[in-house]
């Protein structure tokens, strides 16, 4: 038994020994490579940006809070449209659940993060036109 154990041991200390040369091999040639060879890899570099296809299939209703739970979701979801980069959607979320007929549920700090939010996205917009 304690063999078995031993020499489990050794095969997994081997196995990330392996690892570690491999992953001291691959710092040792991004440190030693040339100003060229970075800058070509740098210039390569583009941002990641996901799309998720069942929410962009199905378009969201947008509803006034009916509860102050039904308020911090609709906060919540305007933040993550914000996230997403979807601003235009973000403000209708935001005036709907500050303006809706709903709006009383709405936490004043609450409200001052939508409100600041609102703010955000006027302040992107304002960006994306003057490029």
């Amino acid at each position: 038994m304690e063999a078995s154990l031993l020499a489990l041991c050794l095969s997994s200390s081997s196995e990330s020994e392996g690892e570690a040369t491999t992953a001291a091999a691959a710092r040792a040639a991004k440190l030693h490579q040339s100003e060229s060879q970075f800058q070509s890899q740098k210039s390569s570099w583009q941002p990641t940006t996901y799309t998720y296809p069942s929410e962009a299939s199905s378009p969201q209703v947008i509803k006034p809070p009916e509860t102050k739970e039904s308020a911090l979701a609709l906060k919540a979801a305007a933040e993550a449209m914000y996230y997403k980069r979807d601003y235009a959607g973000a403000m209708d979320m935001a005036a709907t659940a500050l303006k809706g007929p709903g709006a009383q549920l709405v936490h004043a700090l609450e409200g001052k993060e939508l409100l600041a939010l609102q703010e955000a996205c006027r302040r992107r917009f304002a960006a994306l036109k003057t490029v």
